[in-house]
């Protein structure tokens, strides 16, 4: 029995197709990146970094959307020393809104596939039915029978 008996036909021919394609976009990233450090590019090697970084942690954020959470939460703390060191990028200033939307639709698609439960909290009507009373003049005023405005002139 040889190591090609203990693997199906298929299986086999999708491993060294998986292999070949990984060799083949590691060569061609690493020959970028040189190519990046020959021309002095900082710059363009961060935003490389950040690119590479940033498809990772889409890939994880959608397979767990709490982890999303806290790099989000994170983010948010250090996004401001990346885009002083980028020189201000507008892209990196609505990178956080890109992540905010991964991160709600993984949320969003775990609590279809049911998952995650919705927090309802016991007192939900109520206070939804307190901010109608509250918030709109119109109904506000039609409680207080002394009174012809909302605001009480």
């Amino acid at each position: 029995m040889g190591i090609l008996s203990t693997f199906h036909r298929g299986e086999y021919r999708r491993r060294q197709l998986t292999f070949f394609f990984v060799l083949v976009i590691g060569a061609f990233a690493a020959y970028e990146l040189a190519q990046y450090v020959i021309d002095d590019d900082m710059a363009g090697l961060a935003y490389a970094g950040l690119c590479t970084a940033g498809i990772a942690i889409v890939v994880r954020i959608l397979n767990n959307w709490r982890n999303g959470l806290y790099f989000f939460l994170t983010w948010l703390l250090f996004e401001d020393c990346v885009r002083k060191f980028l020189g201000n990028n507008m892209a990196i200033y609505f990178a956080k809104d890109f992540l905010l939307s991964v991160v709600l639709i993984s949320f969003i698609t775990a609590i279809r596939s049911k998952r995650v439960i919705p927090f309802r909290p016991p007192l939900f009507g109520a206070a939804a039915d307190f901010h109608l009373v509250r918030s709109y003049p119109g109904i506000q005023s039609s409680f207080h029978s002394n009174c012809l405005r909302a605001d009480g002139l």
